[in-house]
């Protein structure tokens, strides 16, 4: 029998990549169903993007890992470099569609300042510092929000994959 070899970056990259695309998928449709972006942002979030990671460790475990050893920090590893890639893929997907479509990017600073004053975050920047949000920071903001939330899912998701030894 053959072994397989592949490296965890090669496994979270085409991990990150399969999760990524079909989160943007579902946010593209969902965006364009005229739905509210709440909506768009929890079902991408949660029911995909968290069984997207515990997935990923788990069938790593499974088909590359033949010895079935998988301790916590390699689970870890593998859900970090999975939420990495995820996250690169989403950012630059925001980038590109408030870049091309300005009426997205006022949806979306609108949604941000809303959900600051329902948590009583005093926005008192102003107009000027609305305009000052740019398609490229609404992706760098992205980027760092999905890595977080999925170093977050990690922490989590690695505790139930792991498999010491017997």
């Amino acid at each position: 029998m053959e072994e397989k070899t592949m490296r965890p970056s090669q496994w979270a990259m085409n991990s990150g990549a399969v999760i990524g695309l079909v989160m943007v998928a579902i946010t593209y449709v969902v965006i364009n169903l005229n739905q509210p972006l709440e909506l768009a942002m929890f079902i991408i979030t949660y029911p995909v993007f968290i069984p997207g990671i515990f997935f990923s460790q788990r069938l790593y475990r499974h088909r590359i890992l033949q010895n079935g050893h998988y301790r916590y920090d390699q689970a870890l590893r593998i859900g970090g470099l999975v939420s990495l890639f995820t996250a690169i893929i989403i950012g630059f997907f925001f980038y590109a569609y408030c870049t091309y479509d300005q009426a997205m990017m006022k949806r979306l600073v609108d949604l941000m300042w809303e959900v600051n004053a329902k948590n009583s975050i005093a926005m008192n920047l102003g107009e000027e510092a609305k305009q000052s949000i740019t398609p490229f920071t609404i992706g760098i903001s992205m980027l760092f929000s999905f890595s977080v939330i999925g170093l977050m899912i990690s922490f989590i998701t690695s505790f139930f994959v792991k498999r010491t030894e017997a």
